[in-house]
């Protein structure tokens, strides 16, 4: 949704902190099923991510070390990331996931982004 606007460096789109507050994104509601979906799934997503690092090895930070890193927390982190992006875009664009799997060709794959990368 935001790929477009944000600016390219050599590793590809960036200043995604920049972009983020300007989409249309109703506040927070608790009793609401998506607010509150959302707000278990990033509960979920950290205390993952805080036993991936526990677990890993993390001596070595140079950049294709950290890069592997990153891509294997990805890859645990993937069915949560997901369910994430469909509720960002759901509560974003008013669309539910049946709208719009029937008005475009299918998702991107992994490879070629994500909502929020």
């Amino acid at each position: 949704m935001i790929k477009e606007f944000q600016s390219r460096g050599l590793f590809g789109p960036r200043d995604i902190h920049k972009l983020i507050v300007k989409l249309p994104f109703p506040k927070f509601q608790k009793g609401n099923p998506e607010h509150d979906e959302l707000s278990a799934l990033g509960r979920s997503c950290a205390a993952l991510a805080g036993n991936f690092v526990k677990e890993t090895e993390l001596r070595d930070l140079e950049p294709r070390a950290l890069g592997s890193v990153r891509t294997r927390l990805k890859d645990q982190l993937e069915a949560e990331m997901d369910r994430i992006d469909e509720l960002v875009e759901k509560l974003s664009t008013g669309k539910s996931e049946k709208h719009r799997t029937t008005t475009r060709k299918g998702r991107r794959s992994r490879a070629v982004g994500r909502l929020f990368e």
